[in-house]
């Protein structure tokens, strides 16, 4: 396909089976040109938001991109990868164990890891896995003992490569969970140094966007008029250290959510802040 020569906007895309797919085309100002994919639940379409906080009983099962988009993933070239999103997202295990687990696309590696720990029933063991600050990976964190490291989970304190969500299975209070230790487990003096058993997820935000890159192109000069809807893309892989959680998020919905239905090329490059953000 002339990815150059298409306009921004919905496309239809045969793979190599003949098998249709959906996207949309975004043009940046540097002449990249992405193909994005969005949630069913996301997007201008969508009346219904995540809100799920420390949640401890309630399960939660969805897909968070749909199962065409990584047949398609899977048959197309790409050069880069951003997930764009306001999602925050969290799975704990807290002196205790639930069935809970996600499904993570490794777009590099072309690849689907499914996240889970496991604990043994041994109640010294506390493990968290959380959306990374720029909502680009997983990170994983626990206590003393922890399953970090183990069964495609980043170890205590590093974080995987770049990923996409796939689905999420999240139950704390499914079949086979337990929480708190049995009698013979620890010593009375080992016993209030445990933390107290938890065990929860957080799924909270309003949409998630997958996007790759499928072409640079010739860079567009000066003040584009109306044929094409230019978009700007914020991949948060370098936010300076001065912005707050909270603010970044303020920027990905002003700038990637609103300005792409607007003319904002111009040559200066003055239009927005460059020297808080990386650039696509």
């Amino acid at each position: 396909m002339k990815w150059c020569r298409r306009d921004a906007g919905p496309i239809d895309y045969l793979d190599a089976f003949d098998r249709r797919h959906t996207a949309d085309v975004s043009l940046t100002r540097d002449g990249s040109v992405w193909l994005r994919f969005q949630s069913a639940e996301s997007g201008e379409d969508s009346s219904a938001d995540w809100t799920y906080i420390d949640e401890t009983q309630q399960p939660l099962q969805l897909s968070v991109l749909e199962p065409s988009v990584f047949s398609l993933l899977d048959d197309i070239n790409y050069t880069d990868v951003c997930a764009l999103t306001d999602l925050h997202m969290s799975l704990a295990a807290q002196s205790g164990w639930h069935p809970s687990y996600l499904s993570a696309y490794d777009p590099r590696l072309k690849q689907t890891r499914t996240i889970l720990f496991r604990h043994n029933e041994d109640c010294k063991m506390s493990t968290s896995v959380s959306l990374s600050v720029d909502r680009q990976a997983l990170v994983c964190d626990g206590g003393r003992k922890t399953a970090c490291g183990q069964r495609d989970l980043p170890e205590r304190g590093q974080r995987t490569s770049s990923l996409f969500l796939r689905s999420v299975n999240f139950d704390p209070a499914g079949p086979g969970h337990w929480k708190g230790c049995k009698e013979d487990d620890t010593s009375p003096e080992a016993a209030p140094s445990l933390p107290p058993p938890h065990n929860s997820y957080t799924f909270y935000g309003s949409y998630y966007y997958a996007y790759v890159k499928v072409a640079s192109c010739d860079t567009p000069h000066g003040i584009y008029a109306t044929r094409q809807r230019q978009s700007v893309i914020f991949c948060f892989t370098n936010v300076s250290l001065f912005l707050s959680d909270r603010y970044t998020i303020l920027y990905y919905t002003m700038y990637s959510m609103v300005w792409p239905t607007r003319r904002i090329i111009s040559d200066s490059g003055d239009d927005f802040p460059s020297q808080s953000l990386d650039w696509y």
